[in-house]
């Protein structure tokens, strides 16, 4: 399964194959309209993804489609976070790149621990400043639970929902297949 290896290499391709995956006509055009990139990007991604095999004529291989529906992936605006074995990959869909983060489940599960007694709102720089780890990951790790819905988001703010306090009654999330 060499396009699987490619994938877990190159995982900005991920939104590409959920876009493909729901119907969207393999073309750049297409791709960059719906995925809001620039048409560059579309073009790499598909170029790429043929190049790979993983596109049969006008749609994706069966065996792509049926691994991607058993993924665990969520995803919101223009976020996709996708669960590996041991953390988060999570991927940002922006016009002229896709960039992509990876958050563990260890450092998740610190930031969801302290945030379980915060009952304001939050920034970023605050939570880097109080649990002393770097803002990069602590943005990460945000986008991760906001886009699983435990987390409401507001111009660079964001406020506890109380389904994080409460996890173990909360459905697995807003998840795509």
């Amino acid at each position: 399964m060499k396009w699987l290896n490619r994938i877990y290499r190159e995982p900005w391709l991920l939104p590409f194959l959920i876009a493909l995956n729901s119907g969207i006509e393999p073309s750049a055009r297409e791709l960059s309209r719906h995925l809001g990139v620039r048409s560059k990007v579309a073009k790499r991604g598909l170029w790429i993804l043929k190049k790979e095999g993983i596109l049969e004529g006008d749609s994706l291989r069966l065996d792509v489609s049926s691994w991607l529906t058993h993924q665990r992936i969520w995803h919101a605006g223009k976020i996709v976070v996708w669960e590996l074995k041991n953390g988060y990959v999570v991927i940002i869909v922006r016009p002229k790149r896709i960039r992509c983060s990876y958050v563990t489940k260890s450092t998740l599960k610190l930031i969801k621990a302290y945030l379980s007694g915060v009952t304001d709102e939050f920034t970023v720089h605050h939570l880097s400043q109080g649990l002393n780890i770097s803002p990069k990951i602590v943005s990460s790790a945000l986008r991760v639970l906001w886009a699983m819905g435990l987390l409401k988001r507001e111009k660079g703010r964001y406020r506890v929902r109380d389904s994080l306090r409460n996890e173990k009654s909360r459905p697995p999330g807003d998840m795509c297949s």
